[in-house]
């Protein structure tokens, strides 16, 4: 709605620049202020040119002509964020400005050749890209000086404009000061530690900083990835292997909502095969599939399986369901005959289920008490995934997000295991990230930029879920950094004083985190945080220097995506960068001459370089385990393009390979160019181990509980055990025995979503439009509280209230909630109600086990709301500023 007088209207660049910021002030009625509606003079303290980009009308009255294709370029334009689709968009560039976009269309459509297709969020990049509320030019918050931070007016205080030499001296200055008075470990770069962003660089090239880690979507697979032997990213049987499947198992998935490769998915399995989806909402993709729905209560996964097994054991001698030779030769610790030497022979998994010690035999009575789905549903499902049938099981990510799960991947394990479906074909037992049917075996490899790392000095490193109380206590329990697949060492209590913080990365990492209104407070007790941001997000609202940065649309190096097996998405530079917003290495090159560090020790290589070197080293598979450059490049190109090269040849033009913007591998059944996963470990255990102690599936793993028990934040056995997750649908009752709901009846888990990718896209206008971001709660529990759909909902957890429209359904697993991952807070300062549908206002359970991020079940109770109703989103304001 804010600028879609663009697509009836043939301007010129500069006229919809200067014309943006009046149009759409004029939308939302907002001020440049943090969280009031107070103006100011926009033009105090800047430069002439600085001062260019504002005031004039959009004009309106010229009609785009029918030819409009002719009059512009279609250009491959990025869609980067981290969905895993990794699809292709192109825009129509006319005068500057982007008019339409597109997805796909080098070359029809086929089940060997299919297209990249861009989803709903990829699509709408260009309402991402002209946003009325991109940050357009350097901000301060009005009362922060580094003398006087006044930290309490955070999110509250007026915003003042401020020229770019303002900006980075202010920067430069405070890290100087608090290096000099605290030292290093006073800085704390907010965003995950793994991801070296450019800004943090120079930081890190003058004194280093304290980093963050966080299992963000690995959960209880960031340690279990490293210890057990599946892993977690690109595990599964090449894509052609589905159809092999009789039996289809989805564990806690959804990639309707999270990929764009759900039609890959359907025309893949077979009519006749079964699918059954295990999950508390009844998704999308189940419906697509036409799957049975098995509903389960959230973090309960882990009981269930055990249920399924103990049903498969009992019924073996007569049906023979389990794969005793996989188990013995491929697994260590299922039995007590199989564990390592030293082990403890009463600590196997076999027992456990059995009940052999503890006196509790892991029935599937015991299992529907807890996770909800009959005895007699379970006891089915254990013949329908025995060792003769062809099962796929497919798990998401999702029920490892909860606390106390750290068992699940271990248990998965042996789900999958048992059956022996590992290994052959029509079987798996993978995790599903991304886009389908993800193989190691990628045929293309994006290639490298060529810039050299730069050392962190600093090696502490803050669990994101000790954020808060590191800041505001002075103290975290240091692990090192299991995200960063180093190895983890016992916690060691850690003095910290962070004064200083950095949100320069695109994760938005203060929105994506639990406990948001704690670590609110804990950035308001600090004496300068910087952000960098295109708009004004969570982590640049709560700052005190806010930074514009570059859309990817307008980099000079664009972007060569990697993490789709079969397909390099190239991209180019769509559009100049709109009014005073620069490129993240121009900021840290600015800021590091401002610390006296010269930016070529940082960035040696030009920006058009390290691009040309991204497609000059990408490679595809042009032969069964032979790759080969993808580009041909010839002297005159690198002439062109004024950089340094060598002549290759490849498989497409470097010219050609931008225009079209994807490149792809045409694939056939029996190419020889996919695989099946973990074929040859089973053909031959002691010849191809795995990277595990055992060189086997860890279902008992003494290194696995024993990193987790050094941790000190709960223990775990070291076999895949049911523990109730705190906040978890036990934790739902005063007396379980007598089964009396508590004060926190409902379990509140959080799906990705539509609308967003993690926090990305939330304030784009189409997607609010198009998708209201509710919360969604079963037909009977909204008759008992009196919701119907449409009305506005309080959700109270121990932490945060929020509100939200209702939408009532059938699709919901009963005593469970959902709402939406990602939605950017918006609190009322005088009620403290969060008005924007936050999951992570309401999150933050204790931290357990390997410090799991606990996403998926958090206690709250629902009320339908007496206050003023709360409009839809696409109605609420933006965060626009007046110039």
């Amino acid at each position: 709605r804010l600028v879609d007088r663009m697509n009836h209207a043939k301007i010129s660049r500069r006229d919809f620049l200067k014309g943006s910021a009046v149009a759409t002030a004029a939308v939302a009625g907002l001020a440049l202020v943090g969280c009031g509606e107070q103006t100011i003079d926009t033009t105090e303290g800047t430069t002439e040119a600085e001062k260019e980009n504002t005031t004039a009308e959009v004009p309106v009255d010229h009609v785009i002509p029918e030819d409009v294709e002719a009059q512009g370029k279609w250009v491959a334009a990025a869609c980067w964020h981290n969905c895993g689709g990794r699809c292709s968009n192109k825009a129509l560039v006319v005068d500057g400005v982007v008019i339409r976009q597109k997805t796909d269309d080098t070359h029809e459509d086929t089940l060997d050749y299919p297209q990249q297709r861009s989803c709903l969020r990829g699509r709408s990049q260009r309402k991402q890209c002209f946003a009325a509320d991109r940050v357009k030019y350097p901000m301060k918050r009005k009362n922060w000086s580094l003398e006087n931070p006044n930290g309490e007016l955070r999110g509250k205080d007026e915003w003042e404009r401020i020229t770019w030499d303002e900006a980075i001296t202010y920067v430069a200055e405070a890290l100087k000061a608090t290096v000099s008075k605290y030292g290093a470990e006073a800085v704390l770069n907010s965003d995950l530690n793994k991801y070296n962003n450019e800004i943090i660089k120079a930081v890190n090239a003058y004194s280093g900083s304290v980093g963050c880690w966080s299992s963000w979507s690995w959960g209880t697979f960031t340690l279990g990835q490293l210890f057990l032997g599946q892993g977690t990213y690109s595990n599964s049987n090449d894509r052609y292997d589905m159809k092999n499947s009789d039996t289809i198992v989805m564990i806690g998935t959804n990639p309707a909502w999270t990929t764009t490769m759900m039609h890959r998915f359907k025309t893949h399995i077979r009519k006749d095969a079964k699918v059954i989806l295990i999950d508390p909402f009844y998704n999308d993709a189940a419906a697509l599939l036409n799957a049975e729905w098995l509903p389960i209560r959230p973090a309960t996964d882990t009981a269930m399986m055990a249920g399924v097994l103990y049903a498969m054991l009992q019924k073996d001698d007569e049906k023979k369901l389990i794969d005793w030779d996989f188990l013995n030769n491929c697994c260590c610790g299922f039995d007590a005959e199989h564990l390592p030497e030293g082990a403890d022979p009463k600590e196997n998994l076999k027992d456990y289920i059995l009940g052999t010690y503890d006196g509790v035999p892991k029935t599937p009575a015991w299992a529907e008490e807890i996770c909800g789905i009959s005895a007699a549903r379970l006891e089915q499902l254990a013949e329908e995934i025995g060792k003769d049938h062809n099962v796929a099981i497919y798990s998401g990510l999702a029920p490892a997000r909860s606390s106390n799960t750290d068992s699940y991947p271990q248990m998965l394990i042996a789900f999958g295991a048992a059956g022996g479906h590992f290994g052959k074909a029509g079987n798996a037992c993978s995790i599903l990230v991304g886009a389908p049917f993800q193989s190691f075996c990628f045929t293309v490899v994006a290639g490298s930029n060529g810039l050299p790392a730069v050392p962190n000095p600093v090696s502490l490193c803050i669990p994101a879920r000790q954020y808060a109380q590191a800041i505001l206590t002075g103290e975290y329990d240091d692990v090192g950094d299991p995200a960063m697949l180093a190895s983890p060492h016992a916690a060691v209590k850690t003095k910290v004083n962070i004064r200083m913080s950095f949100h320069v990365g695109e994760s938005n990492a203060l929105q994506t985190r639990e406990n948001i209104i704690e670590n609110i407070e804990a950035l308001r007790s600090l004496d300068c945080v910087v952000a960098a941001g295109y708009f004004m997000n969570a982590g640049c609202k709560y700052a005190d220097i806010v930074l514009p940065i570059q859309h990817h649309w307008e980099w000079e190096n664009a972007d060569v995506m990697s993490g789709n097996v079969e397909a390099l998405i190239v991209n180019s530079q769509v559009i100049k960068p709109m009014y005073e917003a620069k490129h993240d290495q121009e900021i840290g090159a600015m800021l590091a001459t401002k610390l006296g560090i010269d930016p070529t020790t940082i960035w040696p290589i030009s920006l058009k370089q390290q691009y040309f070197n991204c497609l000059a080293s990408s490679l595809y598979m042009n032969a069964p385990g032979s790759y080969a450059p993808i580009c041909t490049i010839t002297e005159e190109d690198i002439k062109n393009w004024g950089v340094v090269g060598q002549p290759q040849q490849g498989a497409i033009g470097l010219e050609e390979l931008r225009e079209r913007g994807v490149f792809q591998i045409e694939r056939k059944e029996g190419d020889g160019l996919g695989m099946i996963q973990w074929e040859s470990f089973r053909n031959d255990p002691v010849a191809n181990p795995l990277a595990t102690q055992s060189g086997k599936f860890e279902i008992y793993s003494q290194l696995y509980g024993d990193t987790i028990n050094s941790f000190g934040w709960s223990k775990v056995s070291h076999i895949g055990e049911y523990i109730p997750a705190i906040e978890g649908y036990e934790d739902s009752f005063s007396d379980w025995e007598n089964k009396v709901k508590g004060e926190y009846p409902y379990q509140m888990f959080s799906p990705h979503y539509l609308r967003r990718v993690h926090t990305n896209f939330d304030n784009t206008t189409w997607l609010r439009e198009a998708c209201e971001n509710p919360l969604f709660i079963n037909a009977s529990d909204a008759a008992k509280e009196g919701i119907a759909t449409g009305d506005t909902v309080l959700i109270t957890s121990k932490r945060a209230k929020v509100l939200r429209h209702a939408v009532v359904t059938e699709r919901m697993m009963p005593g469970t909630i959902a709402l939406p991952h990602g939605a950017w807070i918006d609190i009322d300062e005088e009620t403290g109600i969060d008005h924007g549908g936050s999951d992570n206002a309401l999150g933050g359970v204790p931290i357990s086990g390997q410090g799991v991020s606990c996403y998926n079940s958090i206690l709250c109770k629902i009320e339908k709301y007496t206050g003023e109703a709360l409009p839809k989103d696409i109605d609420r304001p933006l965060m626009i500023f007046e110039d």
